[in-house]
């Protein structure tokens, strides 16, 4: 049985990174770095999952935001269909308020400021300097970059990326599947599988998906 070790799994560098701010927040804890990698058609090795001893063992998965995050995901799933609890990772120096909530294997970055009543999905990764206001929503499996400010009682969707840049504003709804890198400040809700690009003149919807 294993005691007082995380498993910090995924590629690089974000795995390294990771490891690099756990050892920080819990510097009692015993770490081993799996580095899991890809193939041509996308797929993870996961044999090395396989070999891993649970007992009291806790994991965390760092990965890009890669295919809409689904593939951090991916391996999350995985590691909770292994036994293994995933606590998330709230850096030094992030700002929680006492009624805010994070799920599961969530990554709050340095400097990253979460307002009163709002709540955090799992597997989501909100940058350093991130600023969510109160009472706003974020979903699951969310990718949120550095500096980036979400309005309070805004909506963030499922598995939707915010480039840096983006501001989103107070009320707005940005549904799930959606991509926004085209910096600047949203005030109208936004279609789920929606894409904005610096490069577009105007949003191009990719999908038309329920909202989360």
């Amino acid at each position: 049985m294993c005691s007082k070790i995380k498993y910090v799994i995924g590629t690089q560098p974000h795995v390294q990174w990771a490891l690099f701010a756990w050892q920080e927040v819990e510097p009692d804890t015993e770490y081993c770095l799996v580095e899991i990698n890809q193939d041509s058609g996308y797929r993870f090795d996961l044999k090395k999952l396989d070999d891993l001893p649970r007992g009291q063992c806790t994991a965390f998965v760092a990965q890009n935001a890669q295919f809409l995050n689904f593939r951090r995901y991916e391996l999350m799933a995985e590691l909770k269909a292994r036994g293994f609890s995933m606590p998330p990772l709230i850096e030094k120096g992030a700002i929680i308020a006492s009624t805010a909530k994070v799920s599961e294997n969530s990554w709050i970055g340095a400097g990253a400021i979460l307002g009163q009543a709002c709540t955090i999905g799992f597997n989501t990764v909100i940058g350093s300097g991130a600023n969510i206001g109160h009472g706003a929503k974020v979903g699951n499996s969310v990718w949120i970059e550095a500096g980036v400010l979400v309005g309070p009682n805004a909506r963030i969707g499922t598995h939707t990326t915010l480039g840096q840049g983006i501001i989103v504003a107070a009320g707005v709804d940005v549904e799930k599947q959606v991509i926004l890198e085209k910096p600047g400040k949203i005030t109208d809700n936004v279609l789920g599988g929606t894409f904005t690009h610096e490069n577009f003149d105007e949003p191009i919807v990719i999908v038309n998906v329920k909202s989360a």
